[in-house]
């Protein structure tokens, strides 16, 4: 009878770790840089990945970022406090973005770096 118990009981937690849905959208709090899009640039004419050129006015030491959006760069559309995920061509200059980066940052100017994930603000 014990057994039968420790089995329900195993098959449930089972059940409960597998049923439970992992939020895909790795919303993280603070953005390593926020600006205006302003130039996007296709790659290899594709309309899938390219980079972005993001500027932001009010930070003197860094203004600039050229990102690079690939495929695993996520990309969303915040709707009020909803993400809504969108592709490569949604993005358009004078669209304001929160970055995230992944990788090193090249040291140029601008500065250069991957995007890890684009939040286009309202």
């Amino acid at each position: 009878m014990k057994r039968l118990y420790v089995f329900e009981i195993l098959l449930i937690l089972a059940i409960l770790v597998v049923g439970c849905e992992i939020d895909p959208e790795p919303v993280q709090t603070v953005p390593d840089f926020s600006g205006t899009i302003s130039e996007v640039i296709l790659l290899d004419n594709q309309d899938a990945y390219g980079q972005i050129l993001v500027e932001n006015q009010v930070d003197d030491y860094i203004d600039k970022y050229i990102l690079t959006i690939n495929n695993d760069t996520q990309l969303y559309e915040k709707i009020g406090s909803d993400l809504q995920s969108v592709g490569f061509n949604f993005l358009e200059v004078g669209q304001q973005v929160e970055t995230w980066f992944s990788g090193p940052i090249m040291e140029s100017y601008p500065m250069q770096a991957t995007a890890s994930q684009v939040v286009i603000i309202e």
